[in-house]
């Protein structure tokens, strides 16, 4: 199991127990209804009526929660977190529940599935560092201090990150499809996309790809130097069809491209 599908795992999860512990309580209920109205009867009816009218009492609201966990387990509220917490809570109360009680309630707490419950608005920041590995420990720093303040980020990787070698050929149409297949695992409803030197480049890109939950762009300088003419142009083509905010920061004396490079 790793961070990025462990909270599709746990949605499906607790659907799964939710749907369970709903028909169960659901059949018990039934049962005990049939088997006090059809029953032998007896001389004392009013306690049995009393007795069945206690167990609806608990069993109905007991199948209800369990419902409602089922109906909104992907729903990103806090209360549906405690809502899970609770209904799962009751499941140690059986032998045959304990176990995948135990499991549901790590993943429930685990930081992936808590921060996607919690981060109610749905908000996601896209990091996209600069070329070179010197950019790696910067980002997890950045994508760290994020974090803390309370945004869910997804931190992109290049490459040639993961394969060492900084020589290998660079594709930014592969670097694209990897960052909105992780992007698609957030399920975000707005994205804040920050790019740093060829990284705003891929950033620009997503943007477009993206265009409907796209709410901000934040490039740290753009690497004029290093861009085909064709790269270049991208900019302008997809920036001048964009109305969200758009902010570039460009060092003046910046050696992949100055500030009067990057207005051209």
């Amino acid at each position: 199991m790793t961070k990025e599908n462990i909270v599709p795992i746990t949605i499906w999860s607790l659907r799964i127990y939710n749907g369970f512990m709903a028909l169960l309580y659901l059949c018990v209920t039934v049962l005990m209804t049939l088997v006090l109205l059809t029953g032998t009867k007896t001389t004392n009816r009013t306690a049995e009526l009393i007795t069945l009218i206690v167990f609806m009492a608990i069993l109905i609201p007991l199948n209800l929660l369990h419902i409602v966990g089922l109906v909104f387990a992907s729903k990103q509220k806090q209360w549906v977190w405690v809502l899970q917490i609770a209904v799962v809570c009751l499941g140690f109360g059986a032998i045959l529940t304990m176990i995948p009680c135990v499991v549901l309630l790590i993943l429930l707490i685990s930081k992936e599935v808590k921060e996607y419950y919690f981060n109610a608005t749905g908000k996601l920041v896209v990091y996209l560092p600069g070329f070179s590995t010197k950019n790696l420990d910067e980002g997890e720093h950045i994508k760290s201090k994020l974090e803390t303040d309370g945004y869910k980020v997804y931190f992109h990787k290049w490459s040639h990150w993961e394969k060492g070698n900084e020589s290998s050929p660079w594709n930014p149409e592969n670097e694209i499809n990897r960052a909105l297949d992780s992007i698609a695992k957030f399920n975000p409803k707005e994205i804040i996309f920050i790019g740093k030197s060829m990284g705003s480049f891929v950033a620009v890109n997503l943007v477009k790809q993206r265009i409907n939950s796209a709410k901000l762009l934040v490039m740290l300088g753009i690497p004029v130097n290093d861009l085909s003419s064709e790269e270049k142009a991208t900019y302008g083509t997809i920036l001048s069809k964009v109305t969200i905010p758009v902010y570039l920061i460009q060092n003046k004396n910046d050696p992949h491209g100055n500030s009067e490079q990057a207005k051209e």
